[in-house]
């Protein structure tokens, strides 16, 4: 294991963006509302549980023109399942959508 010069595991950050691509790519792709809804709950925990370096890498993300375009479909993607009256599905989807706005917003 790596640390850098804060102690902590330079590992972290790249491990935390693949766990995220994979979770936006089960949401993007999954026509199953169970599959969602567990997909919605873990990437709302990744974010939480990590703010600090899930801003950072959400901002490296914006900055790249291709990545730009597809986090901007994902957005557009939670805005269309965002409904906070439908339960279940469309309150995660609210929530998620309201977690990456707040992030886009401190930027």
């Amino acid at each position: 294991m790596r640390l850098n010069s804060n102690g902590r595991d330079n590992e972290i950050v790249p491990r935390r963006l693949a766990i995220g691509r994979r979770i936006s790519e089960y949401i993007s792709k999954s026509h199953n509302a169970r599959v969602r809804y567990a997909a919605y709950e873990c990437f709302i925990k990744l974010i939480e549980s990590n703010k600090k370096d899930f801003t950072s890498v959400w901002k490296h993300r914006m900055d790249i023109p291709r990545k730009r375009k597809e986090g901007e479909d994902f957005l557009n993607a939670l805005r269309s399942q965002a409904s906070p009256a439908d339960e279940g599905v469309g309150r995660l989807a609210a929530r998620l959508l309201w977690l990456l706005e707040e992030i886009n917003e401190h930027e």
